[in-house]
């Protein structure tokens, strides 16, 4: 499959679950089952699985189960738009509702394509647009919006340090 750049796009993604010699860090925490809630403080349902990039060693997604509250199914988010409760076992979207996440393109476990990522950002930076909120423009590691970043994830949507915050105790994802 080629990308929009002619570059050869080759699936680097999998469920964490679905992969042998890895795990989450033992310096990081294990947010599977944990409930995920929106900016005004609802629950939408919980984290199914962690959706990692195996050449970065990086979480790219967490795979939402969705409640009746949430909507149904699953959906992923992207790390750097949810965080960690500083004291309880709790995602938060800070910058999100439930309407900006049902909206988004379902997920169903099969392998994920760049086209599929390219529609998922697209839709929660029209959410984010609409909201007023955090990332409404793709924007280079700095900061600056950018029309052409340097990669897919270079992207504060992936940034995985907004996720961890306090709750991380040293640097790296996974093992």
């Amino acid at each position: 499959m080629r990308t929009d750049s002619g570059e050869e796009y080759v699936n680097r993604l999998a469920r964490l679950t679905d992969l042998d010699d890895y795990e989450v860090s033992d310096d990081d925490p294990d947010v599977r089952g944990w409930d995920v809630i929106d900016r005004q403080g609802i629950r939408l349902g919980r984290v199914d699985e962690l959706i990692v990039d195996r050449d970065a060693l990086k979480v790219r997604y967490l795979a939402v189960e969705l409640d009746a509250t949430g909507g149904s199914g699953f959906r992923l988010v992207p790390i750097g738009l949810a965080a960690l409760d500083e004291d309880d076992d709790i995602v938060i979207l800070n910058h999100m509702d439930a309407q900006s996440v049902t909206s988004c393109p379902t997920y169903d476990s099969r392998p994920i394509s760049r086209e599929y990522e390219q529609r998922l950002m697209s839709s929660y930076r029209a959410s984010a647009s609409k909201m007023g909120t955090k990332d409404a423009t793709r924007t280079d590691p700095s900061g600056s919006p950018t029309a052409a970043p340097r990669g897919f994830y270079d992207d504060t949507h992936f940034d995985e340090s907004s996720f961890y915050g306090g709750r991380r105790k040293t640097r790296g994802p996974m093992h």
